[in-house]
């Protein structure tokens, strides 16, 4: 349908047809003004065109194979979009005129199979979560952003995150994959990257920047020059066999379910294991400025974590922490858990400048020189 006023739709719109393959069952929408798209799509292509400057607001559920939306202004999604196998496009500032912005105030934009996401625009941009199976995410190839607002959560439920490039333009940083992503955060921002059944990779060896990195996925090789980096591991557990101290305050971890992370000593490191245990190696430490670790269990009675950091977070995410025993060697202090369960078994070094600074394993100690501690 083709208006020359504004469109504004509530209620249902649907086609004949929704098939994988669009034959039919289109839905077009053009207006040389604004569109307010407010109710109910179920189609396998839906077309939605905003001419003269208009800007196009997208408030409603959309059921379809495959969406576009062009606008000569803004573009702005308040409703959360999924589409089942096609292509979602989203390009604000369609002249390239320098005036059009998009905005994610919704909470997801997903879509499944080969289907890609396409998203442009001027000016100031707002990401949230972006989904694909084994698509790419595509942010400003047409028309690029000034700055990205918000903390962009980039998703793949299919295949690895293979970086392959690293730049920075302005107050925006570009990630580029190899199934072609160009995933764009502002640098001094927050970004999350998500590989629901496989690793996180840098190809370039290149440090990542940002305010706060995290990443998800099976396994990581990454360099992280992040304020705080945070790593995942959404299949099993991380056992740190192995650190090196390297160049400009550089460290790298490696081990199981983080083959090497490196990262600045001196600023923030934290390691997640929702479904297993966070470990290291007989004499191995963790170091960081504030090191925080969310596992079900933590080492094991004969070795326990080992972390060095000004300040330690012990988030313990299945069951209680109980301490049965405290005692002190010199600036160490160690707990322990009740034997044989799986509770948390730490080292804790307190120092005069810090609240909980290391994590070290305990040598044996007679039972006379012990102090009992209680469940907390």
């Amino acid at each position: 349908t083709v208006f020359e006023a504004a469109i504004n739709m509530e209620g249902i719109v649907k086609s004949t047809r929704m098939d994988i393959h669009p034959d039919s069952g289109l839905v077009r929408m053009t207006a040389s003004g604004d569109i307010t798209v407010a109710g109910a799509i179920e189609a396998e292509t839906v077309d939605v065109e905003a001419n003269a400057g208009g800007d196009i607001l997208l408030a409603s559920d959309i059921q379809a194979y495959a969406l576009t939306a062009k606008a000569e202004g803004d573009i702005e999604v308040n409703n959360s979009i999924a589409i089942g196998g096609g292509d979602i496009a989203l390009h604000a500032d369609h002249e390239a005129d320098g005036v059009g912005e998009f905005t994610q105030n919704a909470e997801m934009i997903s879509t499944t199979g080969a289907g890609s996401i396409l998203i442009d625009g001027a000016g100031a941009m707002t990401l949230r979560t972006l989904k694909t199976q084994s698509g790419a995410i595509k942010i400003g190839t047409r028309v690029a952003p000034a700055t990205i607002r918000g903390a962009p959560h980039f998703i793949h439920t299919e295949g690895e995150i293979e970086i392959t490039a690293v730049e920075q333009a302005g107050t925006v940083t570009t990630l580029r994959t190899a199934r072609g992503d160009v995933l764009k955060y502002a640098t001094e921002g927050a970004v999350t990257l998500e590989a629901e059944k496989g690793g996180i990779i840098e190809v370039p060896r290149i440090a990542i920047p940002a305010r706060h990195l995290k990443v998800v996925g099976s396994d990581f090789i990454i360099i992280s020059s992040a304020a705080t980096t945070e790593v995942s591991n959404n299949s099993g557990s991380i056992t740190i066999n192995e650190i090196s101290y390297i160049e400009e305050g550089q460290v790298t971890i490696k081990g199981e379910g983080a083959k090497s992370v490196t990262y600045l000593a001196a600023n923030n490191l934290y390691l997640e294991t929702p479904r297993g245990d966070v470990n290291t190696a007989i004499g191995v430490v963790i170091p960081g400025n504030e090191v925080k670790v969310s596992a079900r269990k933590f080492g094991s009675r004969d070795n326990p974590v080992g972390i060095n950091a000004n300040i330690t977070y012990i988030n313990r995410l299945q069951g209680d922490i109980d301490v049965t025993e405290m005692w002190g060697l010199g600036t160490t202090l160690c707990i322990r858990g009740p034997a044989p369960s799986p509770s948390a078994l730490l080292g804790i070094n307190v120092s005069e400048e810090s609240r909980l600074s290391r994590l070290s394993a305990c040598p044996e100690r007679s039972r006379g020189e012990r102090s009992r501690g209680e469940r907390s």
